[in-house]
């Protein structure tokens, strides 16, 4: 499992990435800590518009801009964007056709092994076998001696976790928080289109580019499963996306994501999840956009706990102005049952743009 996103873990060293001076990595823990703090905004607002992340993340590394930490290949690593349960992003400067990307590497070369190795090439075929404005673009895949790389599009929004409301939330904000929520969904339909399932969904894995749309990343534990529109068996899906034969590496009775925005049945065992596990993340994300709250919470144990036995407050109740509709789009991702939730992350999207146009939804 990996830790919740309000956890900051240490910036990551590999043998492959020059050691980090002091004062360099000073000024990436900063920008670390920064991001994980809560934002200065007012109780039911939005912290920041997507401009004001862009330009701020911009002023604030500037100033090391032309100090690199490390350097992959062809790439200058500038600063730590990131971490995830498999590896450390960075952002990074191509030296050979002059942009800013987005760089992938493993946390420990030394804890590569086939299954690792496995699952960190699957994250890069997964996202560039979907192609979407919601998902983040995969440029290219390659390795410096033993150590894999993936580059991909340099996001300068922050994540979506900086959009979301702090405290309460206003009536007017409701719409806005709806309609990110919905383009995130449309991102995941992408990927439930091509057999993929994420299985760790969360804010912290949604950036931002600089105009603010939101974009789907970190596919690190995604796994295939049987596309009704493909009428494929998984293994054939996956050996078209160059996957092989098993491309879920995942243990039986494995638990693997985020406990806040798990599923209760992958919670209990990630291997045999479908996509509605997918869809319980964005009723959880929908449900801390329209509340600024998250429908369970606690401990690690705890979560798990509440997430397999406790009903989350309904909506309407924390926040008395979200309308009747969306609260139920809402928990109708979140049910118990896999199977009383929307079938995929598309009938989600769907109803919530039904909701956005004015036009009734069938729950």
């Amino acid at each position: 499992m990996t830790p919740d996103d309000d956890s900051s873990p240490p910036i990551p060293r590999t043998p492959s990435v020059e050691a980090l001076s002091g004062d360099t990595k000073a000024r990436a823990d900063s920008n670390r800590a920064r991001d994980h703090a809560t934002p200065d905004a007012l109780p039911g607002t939005v912290a920041r518009t997507p401009s004001d992340v862009a330009r701020q993340e911009e002023d604030a590394r500037a100033k090391t801009s032309k100090t690199t930490v490390g350097r992959v290949g062809r790439f200058e690593l500038i600063a730590v964007l990131g971490e995830g349960g498999m590896g450390t992003v960075f952002k990074a400067q191509d030296s050979e056709l002059e942009r800013v990307v987005a760089l992938k590497i493993v946390k420990d070369i030394n804890d590569i092994n086939d299954i690792a190795r496995e699952r960190f090439l699957n994250e890069a075929r997964a996202m560039a076998a979907i192609h979407h404005d919601n998902v983040a673009k995969v440029l290219e895949v390659g390795t410096d001696g033993a150590l894999p790389f993936i580059v991909m599009e340099f996001c300068s929004g922050g994540t979506l976790g900086r959009l979301l409301p702090v405290g309460r939330v206003q009536a007017k904000f409701l719409h806005r928080m709806a309609a990110l929520i919905a383009k995130v969904a449309h991102g995941v339909a992408a990927a439930h289109a091509q057999g993929v399932i994420h299985r760790d969904l969360k804010p912290g894995n949604v950036l931002l580019d600089a105009n603010g749309t939101p974009k789907v990343t970190d596919f690190g534990i995604a796994k295939m499963y049987e596309s009704a529109g493909q009428g494929e068996d998984n293994e054939s899906v996956g050996r078209s996306l160059g996957w092989g034969a098993s491309p879920d590496l995942t243990q039986v009775g494995e638990g693997m994501g985020t406990p806040t925005y798990m599923a209760p049945e992958q919670a209990h065992d990630a291997k045999y999840v479908g996509p509605q596990a997918d869809v319980w993340a964005l009723g959880v994300m929908l449900y801390e956009a329209l509340t600024g709250e998250r429908p369970f919470t606690g401990s690690v144990q705890e979560v798990l706990v509440r997430i397999q036995n406790a009903d989350p407050t309904p909506p309407s109740q924390i926040a008395p102005a979200i309308p009747r509709d969306l609260e139920q789009i809402c928990l109708k991702c979140l049910a118990k049952q896999a199977h009383e939730r929307y079938p995929t992350a598309r009938e989600v999207a769907d109803a919530l743009d039904r909701h956005l146009r004015g036009e009734p939804i069938d729950i």
